[in-house]
């Protein structure tokens, strides 16, 4: 195959917002290392992330000019010394916060990190094996602690991460409660969804306690902690509820010690998909091992994702950061 030296690419160049992206067209093709294969990217996966990026507020985030975007599908150019199983030509999946630069024609990825692309699926519909939903699973499973008959509230029930949730909680026999603006309610419905709340109403918790009888849901997924958390804390189940934070796309919010103590007697748990691959790789080998069975078992399909091209990258992200879209987002180079 031949490799180009220079590329196509998203150039993040403040931390204004996704405003700022720019596309490049002499970004230089990175040879890969050692460990690491070089992809040419056919379809890369936009996120929270990248929007949390490009405003600064990702927790140890690259700084400006970098080339945005971590999550990319697409086949193996060139492999580094010591790869072994990849070879030019190979369709796979992965993610590289480290380096970053999945909105361009070529990426680097490291080895252990890039998965085969399932048989029968084109490569966008991959993205989200990495991210989404495994996010979605170690929310609900490991660190959730969900259980048949247990009732979960999923916010942001329509993005990517939410719609995975969804389908899993309902899989594993919970009561599903999702937050949803109303014209993607009936989206939602279709997971299998039991009750749809709108997701700007101010009677969130009211609405969560009335559909429990009082009690609270067992488990909420909270992506939006910014906008919604106080709901999330008033809604769970006192003293076994668990509320498990795994996005900031909502803006920061504070829980005092005395609100823990007096008011809100919960478990409140913090996920980062990435510090839980570093810290705690037997729970997440154990997550893509369930991820592995729900796929052969239907429950998770291959989905169709919203695609725009390269160039209009920064309409992707600013419709996403405004909740103007339903499911999963590609980039296609």
């Amino acid at each position: 195959m031949s490799i180009p030296a220079t590329m196509r690419a998203l150039q993040q160049t403040s931390l204004n917002g996704p405003q700022d992206l720019r596309l490049i067209t002499d970004a230089p093709v990175s040879a890969p290392g050692p460990g690491e294969v070089l992809i040419r990217v056919t379809a890369a996966g936009v996120n929270f992330a990248d929007i949390s990026q490009a405003r600064g507020t990702f927790g140890g985030g690259p700084q400006p000019p970098y080339l945005a975007g971590f999550e990319a599908a697409g086949e193996v150019a060139a492999v580094g010394a010591g790869v072994t199983g990849l070879v030019p030509g190979a369709r796979v999946i992965g993610t590289n916060v480290a380096s970053q630069g999945a909105f361009a024609e070529y990426m680097v990825l490291p080895a252990g990190a890039a998965v085969p692309v399932p048989a029968g699926w084109a490569d966008e519909q991959a993205l989200g094996m990495m991210v989404n939903w495994p996010a979605a699973l170690a929310a609900l499973k490991p660190l959730g602690g969900i259980d048949a008959g247990q009732t979960v509230l999923i916010h942001a029930a329509a993005g990517g991460t939410g719609q995975a949730a969804v389908k899993m909680a309902k899989h594993y026999g919970a009561t599903v409660i999702a937050t949803a603006s109303p014209g993607k309610h009936e989206t939602v419905r279709a997971l299998g969804a039991d009750h749809v709340l709108d997701s700007r109403s101010t009677d969130i918790a009211a609405e969560v306690l009335q559909l429990t009888g009082g009690t609270g849901a067992d488990l909420v997924l909270e992506a939006t902690p910014g906008a919604t958390l106080g709901a999330s804390l008033a809604a769970v189940r006192r003293v076994t509820g668990r509320v498990v934070v795994y996005g900031v796309a909502g803006g920061e919010t504070a829980i005092t010690n005395w609100e823990l103590v007096y008011k809100h007697q919960v478990h409140v748990i913090g996920l980062n998909i990435g510090i839980l691959i570093q810290a705690a790789p037997q729970i997440f080998g154990e997550v893509m091992g369930e991820i592995s069975a729900l796929m052969t078992a239907g429950v998770l399909a291959p989905v169709q994702p919203t695609v725009y091209d390269l160039a209009d990258g920064p309409k992707a992200l600013t419709e996403l950061e405004a909740r103007a879209t339903v499911g999963k987002l590609a980039l296609l180079p």
